[in-house]
Parts: structure tokens; C-alpha cells; sequence
């Protein structure tokens, strides 16, 4: 007996690893060979030891932190699993109850007496109380007895038989979440750093590393399910207006911080770094990433410039104006048509208009003049430049008139 209670759990245990993590290695392996092995650039000769004790700390305490992110989730997660599949196989009696007074809180709790079992005590109780009370007709009392043991037997046997096909399902439910946990998450890092990999290897020296990829598709499926969480809330609940302008403010916020920085960043590769980087016999390669990043880290010096600077040196009185309003009166009060027209739909018109126009000059009127190809090449990356100097003339002419009416 103490053997069993001893080989049970672990056989348990076993089964749960093979389910969890060597099935799912090997259906990733037998679907994308290339996934595995894992890469990591702490393997890497040319890391030094002190990043390489840290990269270890950071991968000895990632599981607790794993785990405390994602317990609530999954105990929700279990919990509805078992809610509906014992509804779908009439094992609700068996595992589930509903609390009932001062501690119902729509919990579910197993109990150790499944009313279904009561219900054939009471079945076998009133035919014990018919069998005395006929005595005298001892084929009727047989013919009930054998009816009373072939009920309780294709019962008992439906019974295990829902038990086997939950325990089946819940086999399955365990290996497809494990084998989406493992593979999805890294993935998408990977996604993600093969699109930043040129600017990591250029500036930082990184190669792509797959405990980054981790925890970079991990915080994405987080924040996916939290957003859909939130809906699902603001849905059951009926507060669709809040929704709508949470997901209003959501798109207006997603446009400013991705368009925006996007335009005027490769507004300034075309303009400063690509003439003085690239020679004019060279085609140039346009870093996405980077250009986003230099347009984040310009727009928002714009902006805190524009509003804490008494001079108009970056922005118009209109815009500062904008700014103004935006930041007394609040973005979740403010007209969507207004802050899509006046703040977004502006910079976005502008930066186009500046993008777009010298493009289609020269590569449609310089070529009906009649010049060699040469001097249009030379013209399609010097056109920027000096729309460019243009700018910094003017800038530099309004600036000193600014300056002037201020000292006056």
C-alpha cells in the first residue's frame, strides 16, 4: 500500500514531464527541424565572464518571475477548462459545486462526496425496501436485482469511461498549451530581433538570442492578452463607449508613435545621413528601425521644445496652441476628427508633402530635360540635401527674427 501511494505520484510526475516538455520538443522539432538547438549569445567566446554571470542570473531567476506572471492566468485558464468540460461530459455532480450563502463568489471547489453517487445509494435503498416488501415473488425480486446490478454496472462504466475521455482531453489540452507556450513566444522574439538584428550587430555587438526572443514574444502575447481581457470586460459589463474611446485613443496614440517617427526619420536618412555616408556610386540601405528611432528622439524633442522654450524657434503659435489644448483639456476629451485633423493628419500631410515632392521631381521632370543618367542619380540624392540647407536658411532667418522681437 505504501509503495503505491509512493509509485503513483511519481508515475504522475513522470507523465506530466513527458506531456509537457518532451512531446512538445518533439513536435516543434518534427514541424520546424531549424528551431532547435536554441541560440544564445552567451555562448559566445568573445563574452566576458561578468556578462556571462549575469545572463545566468537572469536565466536561474527568470522561472520564479515566469511563474508568477503567468499563474493568474492559468489558474483562470484551468478553471474554465474544467467548468466546461465537466459540463460537457455530465461530470459536474462528480467535480464541481456551487457555494451557496455568505461565500458565494461564482468559485468552483471539488468535493469528496459527487451527488451521483448518493443518487444510487437512494436507487439501491428503495430497491432493498421492495425487495423485502415481496418476499413471496422471489422471480421479481431477481428479475430487479439483476436490472439493479446491470444499471450500476453500465453506469459505473460510463462513468470511468467520461473519467478516461477527461483525463484523454486533459492530456491533450496539457501538450497543445506547452507546445504553444514553447514555440510561440520565441518566434515572434525572433521576428522581432531579426528585424532590429542590423542594429543590434552595428551598434551593440549582439547576435540574436533566444532567452531576449522569449521574454520579447512573451511580453507581446501578454499584452495581447490583457487587451483582450480588457474588451471582454468592457463588453460583459456594457460599457461599449468606454471601449470605443479607449480604442479610439489607442489607434490616435499607435499613428503618433509609429507614422509619425517613421516619416520623419527617414525624412532625416534621406537628408543628413545617407549624403554622408554613402558615397554617390553606392545605392543606400534604409534601416527601418533606425530611422523610427532617430524620428521618435526628434519628435519629442520638437514637442518639449515647442512647449517649454517663450521663443517660437521649432513650432508656429497655432501648434503651440494644439499642444496647449492637448495637454489642459486631455486627450480623452478632445474630438477624434479634431485631433485627427489638426495634430496627426497635419505633421502626417507635411511630411509627406516633403517626402513625396522631390521624389516625383526628379524622377519625373529631371528626365524629360534631357540629362545624362549620371547627373539625375547625383540629383536624386543631393535633392534632399538641399531641401535640407533650404530649411536650415530658413530656419535660421526666422530664428533670428524671433530673437531680435524677443530681446527688443
Amino acid at each position: 500500500m505504501n509503495f503505491g501511494h509512493t509509485l503513483f505520484p511519481l508515475a504522475s510526475h513522470c507523465v506530466s514531464l513527458v506531456i509537457m516538455f518532451h512531446l512538445p520538443i518533439r513536435a516543434i522539432t518534427l514541424i520546424s527541424p531549424s528551431f532547435f538547438p536554441l541560440v544564445l549569445w552567451v555562448m559566445d567566446e568573445n563574452v566576458s565572464f561578468g556578462a556571462r554571470f549575469v545572463y545566468f542570473r537572469l536565466l536561474t531567476s527568470s522561472p520564479k518571475w515566469l511563474i508568477g506572471l503567468t499563474k493568474p492566468a492559468v489558474e483562470i485558464l484551468v478553471q474554465k477548462w474544467i467548468i466546461t468540460v465537466s459540463s460537457w461530459l455530465e461530470l459536474g455532480d462528480f467535480l464541481l459545486v456551487m457555494p451557496r450563502g455568505e461565500d458565494f463568489d461564482q468559485n468552483v471547489r471539488p468535493v469528496m462526496q459527487p451527488r451521483s453517487f448518493l443518487l444510487f445509494c437512494s436507487l439501491a435503498e428503495g430497491s432493498m425496501v421492495t425487495l423485502h416488501g415481496s418476499q413471496n415473488d422471489e422471480d421479481d425480486v431477481k428479475d430487479q436485482r439483476d436490472k439493479l446490478v446491470f444499471v450500476l454496472i453500465s453506469c459505473s462504466i460510463r462513468f470511468l469511461l467520461r473519467i478516461v475521455l477527461m483525463l484523454m482531453l486533459a492530456a491533450l489540452s496539457l501538450f497543445i498549451v506547452s507546445t504553444v507556450f514553447m514555440a510561440l513566444p520565441i518566434l515572434l522574439g525572433r521576428v522581432f530581433l531579426e528585424f532590429i538584428s542590423s542594429l543590434m550587430l552595428r551598434y551593440f555587438g549582439l547576435k540574436r538570442d533566444d532567452l531576449c526572443a522569449f521574454w520579447i514574444g512573451y511580453s507581446t502575447l501578454e499584452e495581447i492578452y490583457t487587451f483582450t481581457c480588457f474588451v471582454y470586460d468592457q463588453i460583459h459589463k456594457g460599457r461599449i463607449d468606454v471601449l470605443l474611446r479607449d480604442i479610439r485613443n489607442g489607434l490616435l496614440f499607435s499613428i503618433w508613435i509609429t507614422v509619425v517617427p517613421g516619416l520623419l526619420g527617414l525624412l532625416i536618412d534621406l537628408m543628413i545621413i545617407i549624403p554622408t555616408r554613402v558615397p554617390l556610386d553606392e545605392s543606400p540601405v534604409y534601416f527601418l528601425f533606425q530611422d523610427w528611432l532617430i524620428g521618435v528622439v526628434v519628435l519629442h524633442i520638437r514637442a518639449f521644445l515647442t512647449m517649454l522654450t517663450p521663443i517660437d524657434w521649432f513650432a508656429t503659435r497655432g501648434w503651440r496652441r494644439k499642444f496647449e489644448r492637448i495637454k489642459t483639456v486631455g486627450i480623452d476629451r478632445l474630438p477624434s476628427m479634431w485631433l485627427l485633423r489638426e495634430v496627426i493628419g497635419s505633421i502626417v500631410i507635411t511630411l509627406l508633402i516633403t517626402l513625396s515632392f522631390p521624389f516625383l521631381l526628379v524622377k519625373c521632370l529631371f528626365p524629360l530635360l534631357g540629362f545624362q543618367e549620371s547627373i539625375n542619380s547625383a540629383t536624386e540624392r543631393l535633392i534632399w540635401p538641399a531641401l535640407f540647407a533650404l530649411i536650415a536658411v530658413w530656419f535660421i532667418a526666422k530664428l533670428t527674427r524671433e530673437v531680435i522681437i524677443y530681446v527688443h
